[in-house]
């Protein structure tokens, strides 16, 4: 649900989810995204409150820095497009989507996707299609 909503609560690109640091650190990053000034964003979640807490952010913050091309390469496996449909028919329906009709994408389309996997693509497919034959879509 939090993975889902971080564009409209933190304003934050939800990149990867259950990110590995590799055989040598051994670690899983819940997830990773970068912010409105492009900047990597590590997000974990838990339960429970403890210096261990801060120590595996710290942690995932220095494996971060040091694979910053890494980074780079996740960024670079997602798609942005931006469509030009009604934002309130695609919303409910794609949770990889943002309104960005009052941002400064005129002409360019009021919807923004980002792709990083076929799945994703199989989604908005039905919003290319209406986007490019100029009409509307209704979602039931």
């Amino acid at each position: 649900m939090i993975k889902a909503n971080l564009q409209p609560l933190l304003n934050i690109r939800f990149i990867a989810s259950e990110h590995s640091t590799g055989k040598t650190h051994g670690g899983r990053i819940d997830s990773l995204g970068f912010d409105e000034n492009h900047c990597p964003v590590i997000l974990e979640y838990k339960r429970l409150v403890g210096e261990n807490v801060i120590n595996q952010g710290l942690f995932y913050l220095d494996w971060l820095l040091d694979h910053k091309a890494e980074f780079k390469l996740l960024v670079l496996d997602s798609l942005l497009l931006y469509l030009h449909v009604d934002p309130a028919t695609a919303l409910p329906v794609l949770a990889n989507a943002r309104d960005v009709t009052n941002i400064g994408h005129w002409g360019t389309g009021n919807l923004e996707v980002i792709l990083t996997s076929q799945a994703d693509l199989d989604a908005v497919k039905p919003f290319i299609m209406a986007a490019y034959q100029g009409r509307a879509i209704s979602v039931s």
